[in-house]
């Protein structure tokens, strides 16, 4: 199901994607059809994380427990990762710090329904909300891709760079 030019791309993201066996690529394709993600997802999923296929299937289970155990779902983890499937190769401590925070600033919800938000770091999260706060603009569930706007366009609106924002307001 992958193209030529998602072949090259892949393999230029993780050259050690030659190295892995048929077998092992088939393991986890399996494996992953069988936690009820479709052919589709998981080609979506390994185009965009050709590393998942070198991932071992008990830390992908270990993760989504653990993810169990901080209250979501398995259809949310799934819904989660579909959309950005390196969450499995994120720390836990990442993970924590970012749930934290979201939940402190009441936005929990992204985590499931904008997954992609993840992607930033929370330090710099965090600098852009205290910044926007301070300027009495505070980020809430209808305003908050703001957080996440690109740094071009971030200092162009604002007028300070994440450098900046970042040693203004370091994270803890």
């Amino acid at each position: 199901g992958y193209s030529d030019s998602n072949i090259v791309k892949m393999t230029k993201q993780f050259p050690v994607l030659f190295s892995l066996s048929n077998d092992n690529m088939e393991d986890k394709f399996n494996y992953l059809k069988n936690k009820d993600y479709s052919e589709q997802d998981i080609i979506k999923m390994t185009r965009q994380l050709p590393t998942l296929f070198s991932l071992n299937n008990k830390n992908i289970e270990e993760k989504i427990n653990y993810l169990k155990g901080k209250g979501y779902k398995e259809s949310d983890i799934i819904k989660m990762t579909k959309i950005l499937p390196a969450i499995f190769s994120l720390s836990n401590e990442n993970i924590d710090n970012k749930i934290e925070f979201y939940k402190e600033i009441g936005l929990e919800d992204i985590i499931i329904h904008d997954t992609m938000k993840m992607m930033q770091s929370v330090e710099l999260t965090y600098a852009r909300y205290r910044f926007l706060s301070d300027l009495e603009m505070t980020p809430n569930k209808g305003n908050y891709n703001k957080l996440f706007y690109r740094q071009e366009y971030f200092i162009q609106k604002y007028g300070i760079t994440n450098d900046e924002l970042l040693n203004k307001y370091p994270y803890n």
